[in-house]
């Protein structure tokens, strides 16, 4: 359940940079609606690092938490102070959809990382895309709305020819 996420121009027809990302779920009671970016502190003078994005109005129900090679996890998750989700460095680029994910914790250990549970819009979204829905009701609704069609038919026919 991975993304790559891509950033371009506004036409869409330069990419500046590929990244890989992970579902960051949004409790159900919470919305996002507008573009929103959360980063990680700043350290010695380096530029922040992204942690989340939220795009509006996103199928994805919640937004994206950016996923960075070993290394520069490593360094994040130390200025931070927080565990980051990271790759191998030697990862190729076609490979970042499988490969495995690691939590690098900000003691520089590496520990595995485990997907986030389904929420309950997404549990619903994949089971109506797999499964067929069971059929609960018959054509006794419609034909009974056919039959009353008809006799109302038949009596404004008859109005108009006594008339």
């Amino acid at each position: 359940n991975r993304n790559m996420l891509q950033v371009t121009n506004e036409d869409r027809t330069k990419v500046y940079a590929t990244v890989l990302s992970v579902p960051h779920a949004l409790p159900a009671t919470e919305e996002e609606k507008h573009t929103k970016f959360i980063f990680y502190p700043a350290s010695n003078g380096a530029p922040r690092a992204l942690r989340t994005w939220f795009a509006p109005d996103s199928t994805s129900d919640g937004g994206h938490d950016i996923v960075y090679p070993e290394r520069r996890a490593m360094q994040i998750a130390s200025a931070a102070m927080t565990p980051v989700v990271a790759y191998k460095d030697e990862t190729p680029p076609e490979e970042l959809k499988t490969a495995q994910l690691e939590v690098v914790t900000p003691d520089q250990k590496i520990a595995t990382y485990v997907e986030p549970a389904p929420t309950e819009t997404q549990k619903v979204a994949s089971m109506a895309e797999g499964a067929e829905l069971p059929r609960t009701a018959g054509n006794g609704p419609l034909l009974l709305t056919f039959g009353l069609l008809l006799v109302v038919g038949a009596l404004g026919l008859r109005a108009v020819r006594s008339a």
